[in-house]
C-alpha cells in the first residue's frame, strides 16, 4: 500500500512531491502521470538554435517561494532575465497589432477600444465598490469595473496569457486577490493605483535600492524571468531528482473516499 499518491506530473505535482521530501520515500510514494512525460502545459521545442516554449515561458521573481526552489535544485545559473522591451504588450484585434496603452493619453488614441467604450473606462472611478464576498469571475469583475469592451479587450488576453484559461471560468479572488482587495480597500482600481503610486514613491525616497515593480490593474508586478534554452529545463530537473517517484502512462480510472479519510 503506498502512502503518499500525487497525480499528474505538470509543474504543481512536480513541486508539491519536491517540497514534501517524498524522494526519500521510494516504495511509499510515488507520482503518477497519465501521458509518457512530465510537465503538462510546459514544454520547449528547439529547432535550428531557437528555443519556442509551448505554453508558460517564464515566471515572475517577485514570488520569493519560486526563486528558493530554483535555488534548491541547482538552477540559479540557468536563469535568464527577459530582454526590457519584452515589457512591452501587443494585441491583435480585426487583424491589426496594437501596443496595449498603458497610461491615459494612450487609452483616448488607442484603436483598441471604440469612443464609447473609452468612456465607460474612464468611467470606473465612479462605479461602487462591491462589499459582499460573494464568488466572482475575473471576467465579472472587469466588465463590472471597466465596461464589457474593455473587459473583452485587455482582460480575456491577459488572463489566457498568464492562466491559459478563461476569464469567464476562473475565479476572481482565486487567481487575482490583489484585485478584489484593492477595490474592498480603496473603493475602485484607478483610486487605488493612485493611492499606491502615492506610497510606492514615498517608500522609493526611504529606501536605497529601487523597489520591484507591484501589481496592479494593468497586470500582476514582477520581473519575468525564464532559464537558458527553455521553460522545460525546470521539469527536466525536477524529473531528474523524483525519478525514483514518478510512473508514466498510468491512468487513474476512479476514486472514491475512504471511511476513514
Amino acid at each position: 500500500m503506498l502512502e503518499v499518491l500525487i497525480l499528474g506530473g505538470g509543474i504543481s505535482g512536480l513541486t508539491v512531491a519536491h517540497a514534501s521530501g517524498l524522494v526519500s520515500r521510494p516504495g511509499a510514494c510515488e507520482l503518477w502521470e497519465c501521458s509518457g512525460r512530465l510537465g503538462g502545459t510546459i514544454g520547449t521545442d528547439r529547432v535550428d538554435g531557437y528555443s519556442v516554449d509551448w505554453g508558460p515561458n517564464g515566471f515572475l521573481d517577485r514570488e520569493p517561494l519560486t526563486l528558493r526552489l530554483v535555488d534548491e535544485i541547482g538552477l540559479r545559473d540557468r536563469l535568464e532575465p527577459s530582454n526590457p522591451k519584452s515589457e512591452e504588450r501587443f494585441i491583435v484585434k480585426n487583424g491589426r497589432l496594437h501596443p496595449v496603452p498603458f497610461s491615459p493619453a494612450k487609452i483616448l488614441s488607442t484603436g483598441l477600444l471604440s469612443p464609447l467604450e473609452k468612456a465607460r473606462l474612464f468611467f470606473e472611478p465612479f462605479i461602487t465598490a462591491r462589499r459582499d464576498d460573494s464568488e466572482e469571475s475575473v471576467f465579472d469583475f472587469a466588465a463590472r469595473r471597466i465596461g464589457r469592451g474593455a473587459a473583452e479587450t485587455f482582460v480575456d488576453p491577459m488572463v489566457s496569457g498568464v492562466y491559459g484559461g478563461l476569464a469567464r471560468e476562473l475565479s476572481l479572488p482565486s487567481c487575482f486577490p490583489v484585485m478584489r482587495e484593492m477595490e474592498i480597500k480603496y473603493g475602485g482600481l484607478v483610486k487605488a493605483l493612485i493611492a499606491r503610486q502615492l506610497e510606492r514613491r514615498r517608500l522609493q525616497k526611504s529606501s536605497a535600492t529601487p523597489l520591484k515593480k507591484s501589481g496592479g490593474p494593468a497586470g500582476p508586478g514582477g520581473h519575468l524571468t525564464s532559464f537558458k534554452t527553455g521553460a522545460d529545463v525546470l521539469v527536466q530537473r525536477l524529473g531528474a531528482i523524483l525519478e525514483p517517484l514518478i510512473k508514466l502512462n498510468r491512468n487513474v480510472v476512479s476514486m472514491r473516499r475512504g471511511e476513514d479519510a
